[in-house]
């Protein structure tokens, strides 16, 4: 079995998704696409770079400097990236893991940390998990000239909605709005999620309630679980090696969408 392979991105993440491929049978290239809740940008560089005309949305100001520096100056960024990675040591990470965002005012230097911890890191998410410097190597900096061509045109683009539903609410257009919306499984007690700051918080309930009522073109991708499955009718199943399939129990991912895909 031939697995599709979605775009390596820069940024490690907790969510790597196989859908890609699914997503660009399925959507015209007529279609503009808005996706929110960016961050890795494994879907959507993919969806990039076959030519779809995407707006990259994120309500995370870190994320948004990082790709902007890699869009606008990737030599002197990269740069940046490789003394800072040179200068750290472990008792300088120790401290800087719980403050790093306060560290630099220049915008540059903060997005080459975030982007140091986010590889020294297992899953990106590192304020929560072990970050080993060794997880880093100059193989990574070679990724970032290599993806810095094919984003010299990509719109970031920075929001400060922490709701994305609030966000997604006021705009107007006929867009597809992509929704890389992650996990979502029942809980027995209802309680309140704190996400770290690397992660995007996704209203699950809002959103599904999106894809029912609004004339918006909604198009979310979710992790596969039986409670997941039984929150909308319309959806497309995905299997391990990123293709289409009618067998749920083989399904990893699930792409919900309100326009008839």
């Amino acid at each position: 079995m031939r697995v599709m392979m979605s775009i390596v991105t820069p940024l490690k993440s907790p969510n790597n998704f196989i859908c890609a491929e699914v997503l660009k049978s399925v959507i015209s290239k007529d279609f503009k696409i808005d996706s929110f809740g960016f961050s890795s940008g494994q879907l959507e560089l993919s969806l990039l770079k076959d030519g779809y005309d995407i707006t990259f949305f994120t309500n995370k100001l870190f994320v948004w400097e990082f790709w902007l520096h890699l869009k606008t100056n990737h030599i002197n960024f990269i740069d940046d990236i490789k003394s800072m990675h040179e200068s750290l040591n472990f008792h300088d990470l120790v401290n800087i893991k719980q403050n790093w965002t306060t560290l630099f005012d220049d915008t540059e230097f903060r997005a080459a940390l975030f982007y140091l911890l986010n590889r020294y890191s297992s899953n990106g998410v590192f304020s929560r998990n072990e970050i080993i410097q060794t997880n880093f190597s100059p193989l990574n900096l070679r990724q970032l000239n290599m993806i810095a061509p094919l984003i010299k045109n990509a719109d970031f683009r920075y929001h400060k909605h922490e709701d994305l539903c609030d966000f997604i609410h006021d705009l107007e257009g006929d867009n597809i709005y992509l929704i890389p919306a992650t996990e979502y499984k029942y809980r027995v007690l209802k309680k309140n999620y704190i996400p770290n700051q690397e992660e995007v918080y996704f209203n699950h309930e809002r959103i599904f309630n999106i894809l029912n009522d609004s004339d918006k073109k909604i198009l979310a991708v979710y992790k596969y679980n039986d409670y997941v499955d039984q929150m909308y009718k319309n959806k497309i199943y995905v299997d391990k090696s990123g293709k289409i399939t009618n067998n749920k129990k083989i399904a990893e991912e699930i792409v919900f969408n309100n326009f008839g895909l």
